[in-house]
């Protein structure tokens, strides 16, 4: 029963939203990305479906690509390029024209990774992973707003461990996103 009840409030905080406050919008966004333990940022981007439903209520969906490399005793082993798509749920705090927000969420990742020397070939992974950040809005005018945000990604990637297992290096395929966006609400 009580499951039944949990299910229900996101359903009720949806029918209950009233228009005036229900805002729709699609845009594009560039990232920056850099994994735990490398050097050197990278560049990503793609595109974003916002919806909030309540003043502090919205998701948002992105598809986007970005690739990280990575190293061992400072010699390129492996480059990992993504295609993400996640999913997000945003806790708003209204401050009218600027709106910060809380955000968390998964994703599903097509992951190809592409060895060097010693570790040459191509290898491709299906993961899922989680993420939590936080983030602001800039209202621009009646239908544009940016976004930036920062969000930090679980990941786990069995390239990125065999890669350390066999030439002893010590970075994660866990990393940090910071990203900026431009939106047009409908």
């Amino acid at each position: 029963m009580k499951r039944a009840l949990f299910a229900l409030v996101p359903i009720l905080a949806v029918l209950s939203a009233s228009p005036s406050n229900a805002q729709n919008a699609v845009g594009i966004f560039g990232t920056g990305s850099n994994h735990k333990g490398a050097s050197e940022w990278t560049a990503g981007g793609g595109v974003a479906i916002r919806s909030r439903f309540l003043v502090f209520l919205g998701t948002e969906f992105t598809a986007g690509y970005r690739y990280d490399n990575y190293y061992a005793n400072g010699v390129k082993t492996l480059k990992v390029e993504q295609v993400p798509f996640q999913f997000s749920v945003l806790v708003y705090l209204p401050l009218g024209p600027v709106r910060p927000y809380a955000l968390g969420g998964g994703g599903y990742y097509y992951t190809r990774s592409t060895g060097q020397g010693a570790a040459s070939g191509e290898f491709r992974e299906n993961k899922w992973a989680a993420h939590a950040g936080a983030g602001m809005e800039f209202q621009l005018g009646p239908k544009f707003f940016l976004h930036a945000d920062g969000r930090y990604v679980f990941m786990n990637l069995s390239t990125v461990n065999d890669i350390n297992a066999i030439l002893g290096g010590d970075q994660k395929p866990e990393y940090v996103s910071v990203g900026v966006g431009l939106n047009w609400q409908f």
